[in-house]
């Protein structure tokens, strides 16, 4: 059985032995790098790093994103967040990945993000929404 993020961080909460934690929950705990999590994505999306590159309007620098070679900006998470045309919640999952923070409802970008994200813009689009609401804009 999963053990889901809540039921995790109940547990850190009421552990008293942090080695004895971490045994018991070493198959829920993530061990996958950033790196090979969009990797895995590429296969599970049937794309490819060009692809992803063109529709989230990002640069080469994607290529040392994807060999793990450098840890990209929240920018350059959320647009591969677009250039995946992810969900929300799997925009999220990625943000997370990246240690970047995730998208938080109350500030006004990241709610046009968020919307954005739910509407399957383009990255053109969000950032031309972004651009209109007087936002800072991907590129």
């Amino acid at each position: 059985m999963v053990k889901d993020t809540v039921t995790l961080l109940h547990e850190i909460q009421e552990a008293s032995d942090i080695d004895a934690y971490l045994d018991e929950n070493e198959a829920h705990l993530s061990s996958l790098s950033f790196s090979e999590y969009v990797t895995m994505l590429l296969k599970k999306m049937d794309l490819t790093v060009a692809e992803v590159q063109r529709r989230g309007r990002l640069t080469n620098y994607v290529y040392e994103i994807f060999s793990g070679s450098k840890m990209p900006t929240r920018n350059t998470v959320l647009q591969l967040c677009f250039g995946f045309a992810l969900t929300v919640d799997d925009a999220q999952k990625l943000l997370r990945m990246a240690k970047t923070g995730t998208l938080y409802p109350k500030d006004r970008r990241d709610s046009i993000l968020l919307f954005s994200l739910k509407e399957g813009l383009d990255c053109a689009a969000v950032n031309d929404l972004l651009d209109k609401k007087g936002m800072e804009c991907f590129y």
